[in-house]
């Protein structure tokens, strides 16, 4: 088995594949309910998977073959800034290809996008922050009950901030503590639509760092094969426990994904460990869990390119010109046509896209090339 677990990639892949099918709904009025994300408060299936990757992420550092080798901290600090630039360019590649394909390029227009109105944090950026913080505080806590306590540390410390800040109505959406740090940094002109608030913003890194640490510890004991049994059974007890603790967080906080509050953190971490502690038990026992999910296992190996790549493609195809609108909206209203109940028809559009992109992944997979950072 080595430190490479196929039911971690297999977990991943599953991430990746509801990331997609969440992002290529063409139409969120008619897609079923748990394909799009709570605006503020509560849990759908949409909302699993950004957390879960990140989890995942911290599983991968504990399961690292790299580990604290000679240079590490450089490697950390090129891997955050490579990926937080790659973020920066993923966030204004759509309004690049529209200047290409729609308006056409421009001084002022590319200097409005970039430096005016650019969106500075996002998807990438907050794991290139939560993994760069999590990374220094692995070096320094090597032991998983003192991970496990700043990991608790970080979610008081962000909870702290919603009460102090406003007592009367922590998690007001227009008036929290962590509105007021992106209203300050980056500036609502750099936030996500131009809002004062900023859905992966700075604030909300905190206990997104919680996320990693306690993927940390659960990577950690599956590190040992020898002791597999022992740590899968540590990993189940660890998810329900965590998911009781976040329950009975949630009658302090609410459960946001926006926000990353800290139950978000628990219950999230806690469905983790359980579906990752199952998924070991019947591939290191059985060996069925890569027949069945083998399609996933693929994209598993490849998140970053697959991410990247499907973002790109839908970036494109809404700029691309087709008959009155867009392409990306033409192709759906054509299958739309076929198909009379439209959820169902907005699934299978989006499951279709998902398929499209498991080809260059399944590819890239049996040549070994991994594209990461």
């Amino acid at each position: 088995m080595g430190n490479r677990l196929s039911s971690l990639d297999i977990l991943r892949g599953l991430t990746i594949a509801i990331m997609i099918l969440v992002n290529f709904q063409p139409d969120e009025s008619v897609a079923y309910t748990i394909l799009v994300h709570k605006p503020w408060e509560g849990i759908t299936l949409a909302d699993v998977a950004f957390p879960s990757f990140v989890f995942i992420m911290g599983a991968s550092m504990a399961l690292s073959k790299s580990g604290f080798q000679y240079g590490w901290q450089w490697r950390l600090l090129k891997r955050v800034l490579i990926l937080f630039v790659v973020g920066l360019i993923y966030n204004h590649c759509g309004g690049i290809f529209a200047l290409m394909f729609v308006q056409g390029f421009g001084t002022n227009e590319l200097y409005d996008m970039w430096i005016t109105h650019g969106r500075l944090m996002g998807v990438l950026q907050r794991l290139a922050l939560s993994y760069g913080f999590a990374m220094l505080i692995f070096y320094f806590l090597r032991d998983n009950l003192k991970l496990l306590a700043m990991a608790f540390i970080l979610m008081a410390l962000s909870s702290l901030g919603y009460h102090l800040y406003n007592p009367s109505a922590p998690f007001d959406q227009l008036n929290n503590i962590s509105t007021a740090v992106d209203s300050v940094f980056p500036g609502a002109e750099h936030n996500y639509c131009g809002a004062a608030f900023d859905p992966e913003g700075l604030y909300g890194t905190l206990c997104s760092t919680a996320s990693v640490l306690l993927g940390i510890v659960a990577g950690s004991l599956l590190r040992d094969k020898w002791q597999m049994e022992a740590g899968l059974t540590k990993m189940l007890a660890g998810g329900v426990i965590l998911l009781v603790l976040g329950g009975l967080w949630s009658m302090l906080d609410i459960i946001s994904k926006p926000l990353w509050t800290p139950p978000y953190v628990l219950i999230m971490a806690g469905i983790d460990m359980l579906v990752l502690s199952v998924l070991t038990y019947f591939s290191y026992n059985y060996g069925i869990v890569e027949r069945i999910f083998g399609i996933f296992l693929a994209v598993g190996r490849n998140p970053l390119g697959v991410y990247v790549l499907s973002g790109v493609v839908i970036r494109i195809f809404l700029c691309v010109p087709f008959g009155e609108g867009n392409l990306y909206d033409g192709l759906w209203l054509i299958l739309k046509g076929f198909i009379p109940d439209a959820s169902l028809a907005a699934l299978i559009y989006a499951g279709l896209w998902f398929m499209c992109f498991v080809i260059p992944a399944e590819i890239l997979y049996r040549k070994k090339i991994i594209f990461t950072v």
